[in-house]
C-alpha cells in the first residue's frame, strides 16, 4: 500500500522579461505544477507527459480572474490515461497523450467534474481513498483503479494560485445505486495536497 503524506508547498516564481508584463501563460503554470508533483510522487514520471500539450491552443484563459480544473489518471500499469482541461467557457479531454494516436475531444460532465468544479474535496478524497469500498451493508472489490491528480487554478490579475489533489479512481454511491452513508474503505490511505502560489506566470 503506498503512503502519502499532507504537504503545502508555497512557490513564488517571477516570469517578467525586461520588465514588461506579458498576459499568464496556462503552459508555464502546468510545468510549475508538474514540477511540485513529481517532487512529491517521484514513482509517478508519466506526470511530465501532459507538458508535451500546448494547453494555450486548447484552452483560452481571463487574464484578470478565471479559475481553470484539471484533472488527470495514470493507470495501475503506469500508462498515462487521459487529461481533461476546464473553465466555464470551455472543456476538452485528452486521451491517449504520449502516444500516436492522441484524441481531443469535448469534456462530458459527470459525478467526478460536479465535486471538482464545486472544489468539494472530502467527497473526491473519501471516493477515492482505497481500491476497494467497504460498508455494513455491502463490499466493492475493485480491479484497476488508477491514480488521479486533480489541480484548481485560480488567476486574479497576474497572480496564480493552485491547489492540487491526489487520489484513486473515485467510486460515487449514487452513481451505483447506493446510499453514500457509512462508507468506509479497505486499506484506507492517507492523500496528498500541493498548494501553492505563483506571483507572474508570464509568456
Amino acid at each position: 500500500m503506498r503512503v502519502f503524506i499532507l504537504i503545502q508547498i508555497l512557490v513564488m516564481m517571477p516570469f517578467i522579461s525586461h520588465g514588461i508584463v506579458n498576459e499568464v501563460n496556462i503552459d508555464s503554470i502546468v510545468m510549475c505544477i508538474t514540477s511540485q508533483q513529481l517532487k512529491q510522487s517521484p514513482n509517478f514520471g508519466e506526470l511530465s507527459e501532459k507538458t508535451k500539450l500546448s494547453f494555450s491552443e486548447l484552452i483560452t484563459i481571463n487574464q484578470k480572474c478565471d479559475t481553470i480544473f484539471i484533472t488527470e489518471s495514470i493507470s495501475d500499469y503506469g500508462t498515462y490515461e487521459y487529461i481533461s482541461i476546464w473553465n466555464k467557457s470551455i472543456g476538452i479531454t485528452v486521451n491517449g497523450l504520449g502516444s500516436k494516436h492522441k484524441i481531443v475531444k469535448p469534456l462530458h460532465p459527470n459525478t467526478e467534474t460536479i465535486y471538482i468544479q464545486q472544489w468539494n474535496v472530502k467527497k473526491l478524497l473519501d471516493a477515492g481513498s482505497s481500491v476497494n469500498i467497504y460498508t455494513d451493508e455491502y463490499f466493492i472489490e475493485r480491479k484497476g483503479v488508477s491514480d488521479v491528480w486533480t489541480t484548481r487554478i485560480i488567476i486574479t490579475n497576474g497572480q496564480v494560485k493552485y491547489e492540487t489533489i491526489h487520489y484513486l479512481t473515485p467510486w460515487f454511491p449514487e452513481d451505483n445505486g447506493y446510499s453514500d452513508n457509512s462508507i468506509d474503505s479497505m486499506n484506507p490511505r492517507k492523500t496528498t495536497i500541493l498548494e501553492g502560489i505563483l506571483h507572474d506566470i508570464k509568456k
